[in-house]
């Protein structure tokens, strides 16, 4: 017997069966792929990731846009628009598990950025200050980060600006809020 006649009949099988079996088969693997379907859902799912967010307060002059790589320059950074020449809190969505962090204040090749504070919130952690201190420490590339008093400069010496380093939230001091004192009402 050759293959095509094989083959034909491989084709015609069903055709030759009674059209109640026929709609049996079919039932059977409709209710088959049903409770497949139902077994193997919500119980195999991951549970979500928490997500904590990243605020950078800094005035940033020159570019478009800040962003923010985490754990991997692989995976889809999170972006912000620039606000020119204005001091802004800048947030951002991490990862549950924060390991490394790539800031990229701007893109432009003689911008600069002035970095006031990093504040990392993480849900069932209080909320960590990176310390300005450690920024000079990061790799830096196309840009200079100098601490500069209670601030850090960031100037671009090339284009596409960044710096980078690995971190460790845990090891963060527990961020406080500092209240400027305007003037004495008297």
């Amino acid at each position: 017997m050759s293959m095509r006649v094989v083959f034909e009949q491989m084709l015609n099988w069903r055709h030759e069966m009674p059209r109640e079996i026929r709609r049996a088969y079919f039932q059977i693997g409709a209710i088959a792929l049903v409770l497949c379907s139902l077994s193997c859902g919500p119980q195999n799912t991951p549970p979500p990731k928490t997500t904590g967010t990243l605020i950078v307060d800094a005035e940033i002059s020159g570019g478009t846009r800040f962003v923010v790589y985490c754990n991997d320059v692989w995976t889809a950074p999170e972006r912000q628009a620039i606000a020119n020449g204005q001091r802004k809190e800048y947030s951002f969505t991490l990862p549950s598990q924060l390991r490394s962090l790539r800031l990229d204040p701007s893109e432009a090749p003689n911008s600069r950025a002035t970095i006031y504070s990093i504040s990392i919130e993480i849900p069932g952690q209080p909320k960590k200050a990176l310390p300005l201190t450690d920024l000079p420490k990061f790799i830096a590339y196309h840009c200079s980060v100098k601490l500069d008093g209670d601030t850090i400069k960031v100037d671009a010496t090339g284009p596409d600006m960044y710096f980078m380093s690995t971190v460790d939230p845990a090891t963060y001091p527990i961020a406080t809020a500092i209240i400027p004192i305007v003037g004495i009402i008297g």
